[in-house]
């Protein structure tokens, strides 16, 4: 499959006239074309020269920006293959957290699109079995964690907008997707699509794939934000951090999100460690541990629990997050962990799960 077909119908011819400066040799086209990049809108921080070299890798059908397999409709996280040792260094973490918890413990790992559309990379290029990976996990954990399979359920319903085409994350769908399948295993039924409202928050959104390889020809993203309209109204939002708490406006933060330059920043799980959620739903109490994954997840579990309080073990100030987050006065009921496969195949990628304590 070409590795342009994803491109808009300028960038094709764009990358084309690159290609041809790029062979030709002539000064004045290569002169010419890089004009177009300086003047354009975005061309200052991506570094034109480097884009230049991208578009004619990507004509001449090049699948491979450095991590990233380009596809005909998506970016994907190119991984060749996957460390046993460091997977099962992880799932030590999240059985080792199990063991010390009073409250029933589950684990969401969840595919990512490199995963479930597995079958769009370029014929014969090298990657790892994602699905084999997830397939092994539920033999490595104990019996103290519940394990809550998502990847069939995805793979079934794979035509669905379930991630983004330049970011490794799932779009809000994808997460009401995880969170019905979720549900079952968590004790409630989930709430119906029809009870979903859907706001279109952004719809030029180039994710962490765009940003990382600074190739920008996919038609950009749109970033849709979910809440319940039946569910009990979230009466406070506070914001956990090692030196204190801060009252928020709510969850989702669109101001956050322009501050940072940064759409997807519209939740505040991805500005803060930690965040706690507080209604008037029954006397539940959650407790997700999660990677960036969880950030779309939040006001969908939400409407379930009287608290639920979120830590992003992926932010630097969630090192300690039982100091400022745990809650032992009021325990949790519940406690889920909820991962990406790559999270879960990184190297210390659950290690926050079990952070040192310092008398």
């Amino acid at each position: 499959m070409s590795a342009v077909c994803g491109m808009d119908k300028h960038g094709k011819v764009r990358a084309i006239l690159t290609l041809a400066a790029l062979i030709a040799g002539t000064a004045a086209a290569g002169i010419y074309l890089l004009a177009m990049e300086l003047t354009g809108s975005r061309a200052l921080s991506r570094q034109p020269l480097l884009r230049l070299h991208d578009r004619a890798a990507a004509a001449l059908g090049n699948p491979e920006l450095g991590d990233v397999y380009l596809t005909g409709t998506r970016m994907l996280r190119r991984t060749v293959r996957y460390d046993s040792e460091t997977v099962a260094e992880n799932l030590a973490q999240v059985n080792a957290y199990a063991q010390q918890s009073d409250v029933p413990v589950a684990l969401l790992a969840a595919p990512t699109a490199a995963g479930i559309y597995a079958d769009e990379l370029p014929e014969n290029a090298p990657h790892a079995d994602e699905k084999a990976l997830l397939a092994k996990v539920p033999d490595a954990l104990s019996a103290d964690v519940t394990w809550i399979e998502t990847a069939s359920w995805l793979s079934a319903i794979r035509e669905e907008p379930l991630y983004f085409r330049t970011d490794s994350r799932w779009t809000a769908y994808g997460a009401y997707a995880a969170y019905k399948t979720a549900s079952r295993r968590l004790g409630y039924n989930a709430a119906g699509f029809d009870r979903i409202m859907i706001t279109h928050f952004c719809d030029s959104y180039y994710g962490d794939l765009a940003k990382q390889t600074r190739f920008y020809e996919y038609t950009p993203d749109m970033i849709d934000l979910y809440t319940s309209e039946t569910a009990p109204a979230v009466t406070a939002v506070t914001a956990l951090r090692p030196e204190g708490t801060e009252a928020l406006a709510g969850y989702l933060q669109p101001e956050a999100a322009e501050e940072a330059g940064d759409p997807y920043c519209v939740y505040a799980l991805m500005t803060e460690p930690a965040v706690r959620l507080e209604s008037e739903r029954g006397t539940r109490s959650l407790l997700l541990l999660c990677d960036s994954y969880g950030a779309a997840i939040v006001p969908l579990l939400a409407q379930h629990y009287q608290t639920l309080t979120a830590v992003n073990l992926e932010d630097p100030d969630s090192a300690q997050w039982r100091s400022f987050a745990d809650a032992p006065e009021t325990p949790y009921t519940q406690v889920l962990i909820l991962c990406s496969a790559d999270t879960l195949a990184r190297s210390g990628g659950l290690a926050r799960l079990n952070p040192p304590t310092y008398e």
